[in-house]
């Protein structure tokens, strides 16, 4: 077998632009307005669009070594730390390198988790292994309404209304307030966090400048100061223009 770092598929295959994938977009909607079917607009206003060019001087990422094992994640979210900690210990006896513990309100919990409470999350970290930076990932839950499209079966005629949030989706960007509450009451802890936005990076940008507003002392964990608070507002403008040139408004 050659050596995995010398495999590289993508070779195999020519380079994809995007003018062939709008062409092969155009076949599938067969007409249908690209704008309204696969570009999406965000609660206030932002413009989600479907695909992103790569940024041709970005750098690759370091991941895992060339070749190395994939991590097998086990789901653990018994609200009863007994029985979550068994059934961890039962994952990793029978093929689990790896956990993901889900804690009680976040928004896949689903009505189960382990108790979010300092207690709890001093526990779980004091398991991971030395030398690896725990990761936490944060999301607020979905509460805007959300635009639903219906066909009358007989007249063909489409219709829009307006239909409850799904509770467990993500948000387009992440509640400060909630988050802050959650950063003190895991004042001390070491870990990374990862939001989990639809809004992606502009959620971090929008809550970077939310924090030095709303919670500064938690904005100061993350290296911010008022200072900061000119400089993040420019950053955010300069996405939003960006967005609103891709999107056309």
């Amino acid at each position: 077998m050659s050596d995995p770092e010398e495999l590289a598929f993508a070779a195999e295959f020519p380079a994809a632009t995007r003018e062939q994938w709008l062409k092969l977009v155009d076949g599938v909607l067969k007409g249908a307005p690209f704008d309204k079917r696969l570009i999406a607009k965000t609660y206030d206003g932002l413009t989600i669009q479907p695909l992103y060019p790569g940024d041709p001087a970005a750098h690759p990422v370091a991941a895992r070594a060339p070749g190395a094992a994939w991590t097998v994640m086990q789901r653990v979210d018994h609200p009863d730390p007994a029985a979550a900690n068994e059934q961890a210990l039962h994952d990793l006896e029978n093929g689990a390198t790896g956990l993901t513990l889900v804690h009680k309100g976040s928004v896949n919990a689903n009505g189960y988790g382990l108790d979010a409470s300092r207690e709890t999350l001093e526990r779980v970290l004091a398991t991971w292994p030395a030398g690896q930076q725990p990761k936490i990932h944060y999301s607020s839950p979905r509460t805007e309404m959300r635009e639903q499209e219906r066909v009358d079966k007989k007249t063909r005629k489409k219709t829009v209304r307006r239909v409850a949030p799904v509770f467990t989706g993500h948000a387009d960007f992440c509640n400060p307030f909630e988050f802050a509450t959650f950063m003190r009451e895991a004042e001390g802890l070491d870990f990374d966090v990862m939001l989990e936005a639809k809004a992606k990076d502009l959620a971090l940008l929008r809550l970077r400048p939310d924090l030095l507003r709303y919670a500064p002392d938690v904005a100061a964990r993350f290296g911010l100061a008022s200072d900061d608070a000119q400089r993040l507002e420019l950053e955010e403008a300069a996405v939003l223009d960006e967005e609103q040139v891709a999107g056309g408004a």
